[in-house]
């Protein structure tokens, strides 16, 4: 018996380390852009460019539909992200660094480096977006991981250091409540639709007549 209460306490330790190494090992997937690199600045650049050429062009009332690669989405987060967050009076997490996405069949995995007590993790969340039956767009994470090991959502969120960004996380506050945009001549372009898919983004709009 003794014995046996001794190879548990020994498996048990050697669990936890490797949980501890595991949760200091980013994700397969982790792969954050960097904004001082040239071609990452041009293509968030040539990114935004792209949406609004998509956004401008003439349409009938019809669905129409674009993909955003993750390369791409890469790129934006590095660039632009800061810049956007300050735009709708969102603060980022001062220990957060390098943001990186991919995509898979439903769901966004997004994940960035937080620091905190001298050390760094990798925290990933998996999203998933949708459009709300107010017409308000959501993402709410569904689950957590430190490096590479499953972790309290809870948790995860915590150390966002912004309530803002965990209620939207949490899904009780949307990313914005009109997905809409509205063009200069008068018209007005409305998000139905974002689906994750293997290796993008596919984003579904309508362009409406102006009133």
């Amino acid at each position: 018996m003794l014995l046996g209460a001794l190879l548990l306490l020994i498996l048990a330790g050697v669990a936890l380390v490797w949980a501890w190494r595991l949760s200091a090992t980013p994700p397969a997937w982790y792969a954050p852009a960097h904004a001082e690199v040239p071609r990452v600045a041009e293509a968030a650049k040539d990114i935004e460019n792209a949406v609004t050429t998509q956004l401008s062009l003439v349409r009938d009332q019809a669905p129409w539909s674009v993909t955003v690669s993750e390369e791409d989405a890469n790129a934006w987060l590095a660039a632009r992200l800061p810049q956007w967050c300050r735009s709708r009076e969102i603060t980022l997490p001062g220990q957060m660094s390098e943001p990186s996405v991919a995509f898979v069949d439903g769901s966004a995995m997004l994940a960035a480096t937080m620091h905190a007590g001298g050390s760094s993790r990798v925290v990933s969340l998996d999203i998933t977006p949708r459009i709300g039956e107010n017409g308000a767009l959501y993402a709410a994470a569904t689950a957590a991981r430190i490096g590479r090991v499953r972790a309290p959502l809870d948790t995860a969120l915590s150390m966002m250091g912004s309530e803002k960004i965990a209620a939207m996380l949490r899904g009780e506050a949307p990313v914005t409540e009109k997905p809409v945009v509205t063009l200069a001549d008068g018209r007005r372009v409305r998000l139905l639709s974002i689906v994750p898919t293997s290796g993008g983004l596919e984003i579904t709009c309508r362009t409406e007549s102006a009133r």
